[in-house]
């Protein structure tokens, strides 16, 4: 029979388990992962988790509207006192492949996101699915309704600053993608003609777009070695 415990007797040096369709929510409900599976190791210093899922449901509703499902989630995660590092987790769903790595400040308020993101050949179409829709709803428009077709070669994003900040309107955080594309229509603005069969390579820094253009055609007209500059996307 066991009349009292101790709690500051009881300290884990170490854990170790396996877990299958794990959910984790945040406090305030506005984010979840649900359908968690891998592997975890814990000490006293860190917690380290290796991820190994085939059918993954994500919820960022102060970022998204619609939920995210990741027909492939792998990779580690480690979390210390301070921080969570991100060691190539690889994501693919919604015709995107995409592996990141980088590091979240978790003592910050809000949190502090450095993060490198690199697509593999994806379809462009659905690419405008990983740009928050909440907090820059115009950018996100304008991608869905301007790149149409073709594919993503290669690509290299990174994102430094605040949580709250992700591409949000005058905000101070840093955000620049690099895209290889290849067979994109390209409709940039209702009183420009758009670009079709594209091949180039664009570059979105914060609010502004620069792409240059290898090849494409502008009404049968072919084009080369030229750029194209959009200023305040948003």
């Amino acid at each position: 029979k066991i009349d009292h415990i101790n709690e500051e007797s009881i300290k884990i040096k170490k854990l170790n388990a396996n877990f299958d369709k794990l959910s984790i929510i945040s406090r305030d409900q506005s984010s979840s992962i649900s359908g968690l599976k891998g592997v975890l190791a814990a000490n006293n210093n860190s917690i380290n988790v290796n991820i190994d899922s085939d059918f993954t449901k994500v919820k960022f509703d102060k970022l998204y509207t619609d939920e995210k499902i990741f027909s492939k989630l792998t990779g580690e995660l480690e979390l210390n006192y301070d921080k969570l590092l991100i060691n190539n987790l690889k994501i693919i769903f919604d015709g995107i492949s995409l592996t990141s790595n980088g590091n979240i400040l978790i003592n910050e308020d809000p949190p502090y996101i450095d993060l490198n993101l690199t697509l593999d050949e994806s379809n462009i179409e659905y690419f405008s699915t990983l740009i928050p829709d909440k907090t820059n709803p115009e950018l996100y428009k304008w991608l869905n309704n301007s790149l149409l077709g073709g594919k993503i070669l290669s690509a290299d994003i990174t994102y430094q600053g605040y949580a709250r900040d992700f591409l949000l309107d005058n905000s101070k955080s840093n955000f620049k993608a690099i895209f290889n594309v290849s067979g994109v229509n390209l409709d940039y603005d209702k009183n420009w003609p758009p670009i079709d069969n594209l091949t180039a390579e664009i570059i979105i820094e914060n609010d502004d777009l620069l792409a240059n253009i290898s090849s494409g055609y502008i009404f049968n007209a072919e084009i080369d070695n030229t750029s194209v500059t959009i200023k305040n996307l948003s």
